[in-house]
């Protein structure tokens, strides 16, 4: 969630600016599928299809999967889009790695892993695999 920037949406559905006010996530959109169109001609194959990887964590996924369903997956075509959600891990409460505990000493609050853990994922979600063979 965008709290940092003072927003209480996801991240993908800020405004890029002012004018469009399309979201991260349209014109991030808009950018792939000029690229596709460049890899069409480039190439003279139609069926190229570049894929789209989001990745959630428990606080993103039903939102970010509500962006997309409201917005028609942006024009991308059905099974284009992935989306892989974050495990959790324990949350550290200090750079001494003390674990951050809830209400009760044998609580550890957890927290999304983060970056790290995106090419982990897209290999156990088999993404490696598919876009190999495609």
């Amino acid at each position: 969630l965008g709290e940092r920037l003072g927003y209480s949406g996801i991240k993908l559905s800020l405004e890029t600016n002012l004018v469009t006010n399309k979201s991260y996530l349209a014109m991030y959109a808009r950018y792939i599928q000029a690229m596709q169109r460049m890899a069409h001609v480039k190439t003279g194959r139609k069926e190229v299809r570049i894929p789209l990887v989001i990745m959630t964590s428990g606080d993103t996924d039903a939102p970010t999967r509500k962006l997309l369903e409201d917005n028609d997956n942006f024009g991308f075509e059905a099974g284009q889009i992935s989306i892989v959600c974050q495990d959790k891990v324990a949350a550290l409460k200090d750079s001494m790695a003390g674990l951050s505990l809830g209400d009760s000493r044998w609580d550890v609050e957890t927290k999304p892993h983060g970056h790290g853990d995106v090419h982990y994922l897209l290999l156990r979600e088999g993404h490696i695999d598919r876009w190999e063979k495609e």
